[in-house]
């Protein structure tokens, strides 16, 4: 028996070696290719689990064990060999997806079909990753033959289990299927901005049960692919990432217009995050003592649209204070003169 495991320890060591010796050609060979350098690097994990695991497979024919002892040994080297192939074409699944991500640029203007393939590869990566999971564990289950008696005669009553499974995972099937539908009809993608109950800020991460919005001041927003379904919600990037920013201004009415209108033009132009787009000086409303002066710029994102407004909303103010002082909001008061004796 002892010989028995060090010529089986001694074989998995060799073919260990061996397998190292592989890899280490291969990626020499591949060392310029960044696709088969990635492949090679994340497999070579799985790999050597399923090589041991032959090894001692193939080593079972001349093992001096008891033939029940033998058969917990075969199954123990099956379950090992079964987690390997799950391991290895789930590392082959993300390998893939990762390498169509990384061509798939989002630090572009134009990056509409990029960001919605992104969102798609993500969660179609997560399907093949759960649907792997579960055909593992039901070989692994179904290498017991008590689990196949089970099986069977659970089948007749296969209907209502389903259903009442149904019944009970409702809620949950519902967000997993919301999360499939939103990958392809792809009301939201991954680096969209959106705006939901207020919140401001970017999907950073879509999952088949939830979805992550980073808001502005690096909060997290966690919601259930569901919501994105059923309540309305604002999106600013689809489907383009072009967006009009307004800012008001509460001035004296006895403002000049045209001389505001010159200096918008001015900021405007010299203002590097300015598309050239749109540039309108509209009066908006007007009350007893202010009118309302609406500036409306475009850029082309909305967190351009932001540092925008802001930018040429200062510039406008120091420009009144400095060059229209009398255009700044003031209180009149006017006395009404007594009547004569």
């Amino acid at each position: 028996m002892l010989v028995w495991i060090a010529l089986t320890l001694g074989a998995i060591a060799v073919a260990l070696v061996a397998e190292f010796v592989v890899f280490a050609v291969v990626l020499r060979a591949v060392r310029n290719r960044p696709l088969a350098t990635h492949a090679t690097e994340r497999l070579r994990g799985p790999t050597q689990v399923l090589v041991a695991a032959l090894v001692v497979g193939s080593a079972m024919a001349s093992s001096p064990l008891s033939a029940p002892a033998r058969s917990r040994a075969e199954r123990a080297v099956g379950i090992v060999v079964i987690c390997g192939i799950a391991w290895l074409l789930s590392r082959a699944a993300g390998v893939l997806v990762t390498e169509a991500t990384r061509r798939l640029r989002i630090d572009v203007p134009d990056n509409f079909r990029a960001r919605t393939m992104q969102t798609q590869l993500a969660i179609l990566q997560r399907v093949v990753t759960a649907l792997i999971a579960i055909l593992a564990i039901a070989s692994i289950l179904w290498s017991f033959g008590e689990v196949r008696a089970l099986g069977a005669s659970l089948l007749a009553s296969a209907g209502i289990v389903g259903i009442v499974a149904g019944i009970a995972a409702r809620s949950t099937l519902a967000n997993v299927f919301a999360g499939v539908q939103i990958a392809f009809s792809a009301p939201i993608r991954i680096d969209d901005v959106v705006v939901v109950d207020g919140e401001w800020g970017r999907v950073e991460e879509i999952t088949l049960a939830h979805v992550i919005v980073r808001t502005w001041d690096e909060r997290r927003l966690i919601l259930p692919c569901l919501y994105f379904l059923e309540h309305p919600f604002q999106n600013w990037t689809r489907p383009t990432s072009e967006i009009l920013t307004p800012l008001e201004l509460k001035l004296d009415p006895y403002v000049d217009l045209d001389r505001l209108r010159h200096e918008v033009d001015e900021v405007a132009a010299g203002h590097p995050l300015w598309d050239r787009r749109v540039n309108v000086v509209q009066v908006t409303g007007s009350d007893a003592t202010t009118v309302t002066v609406r500036v409306l710029l475009s850029a082309r994102n909305a967190s351009e649209a932001w540092d925008l407004r802001c930018d040429v909303r200062e510039a406008l103010l120091l420009y009144l204070r400095r060059q229209q002082p009398s255009a700044l909001p003031r209180i009149r008061l006017t006395g009404a003169s007594s009547p004569a004796n």
